[in-house]
């Protein structure tokens, strides 16, 4: 459903049943990004995806509790991406001036 496919951030990394032109489009951001960073570089300019990872904002509170459970569940260390970390870490790698082209996950769960 909407509120599902909304919230799940690997779509592109493993996939989601039901959900093939979600998983196309997200996997695509991916090749958008690394054809952009080869495209870019010359004039400086970085070009990367963030996956942030599950978190409770207004978005994540609108899930099936179901969802939620296992999206923490699923994360080596038992908890959700807190906004303000994923916030800190989108405002360094715009400082990180010699990373381009990568696709990184801000949470600890393993595709």
């Amino acid at each position: 459903g909407q509120t599902h496919r909304q919230s799940h951030h690997q779509g592109g990394l493993r996939g989601v049943a039901g959900e093939c032109n979600y998983g196309a489009a997200k996997a695509g951001l991916s090749g958008l990004a690394k054809s952009a960073a080869k495209e870019l570089g010359a004039w400086g300019i970085c070009v990367n995806v963030v996956l942030p990872g599950f978190m409770q904002t207004k978005m994540g509170q609108e899930v099936a509790p179901e969802f939620a459970e296992n999206a923490k569940k699923e994360n080596v260390l038992g908890r959700w991406t807190e906004p303000a970390d994923t916030a800190r870490m989108v405002v360094e790698l715009s400082r990180a001036r010699w990373i381009s082209g990568q696709v990184l996950n801000f949470d600890a769960r393993i595709p």
